[in-house]
């Protein structure tokens, strides 16, 4: 088996100013789990995804925790 026998053609991405509050209601919308961030010229610079999105527990996330 090969990368393009389990990969999408439909690649959702990112620009590097989008708010961590944005990427998590997209990945939860698209049902996706990671997404490239991209810079002005469309460059990929890094990826976002949901396991970060959960490690960082903070409010911008809503995956704070609270007694």
């Amino acid at each position: 088996m090969h990368a393009i026998d389990v990969m999408t053609s439909e690649v959702i991405s990112v620009d590097e100013n989008a708010t961590v509050p944005a990427v998590a209601r997209l990945l939860a919308d698209r049902g996706i789990s990671a997404v490239p961030v991209v810079d002005k010229d469309n460059q990929v610079i890094g990826m976002v995804s949901e396991g970060t999105l959960l490690l960082l527990h903070r409010a911008e996330t809503g995956t704070e925790r609270r007694p």
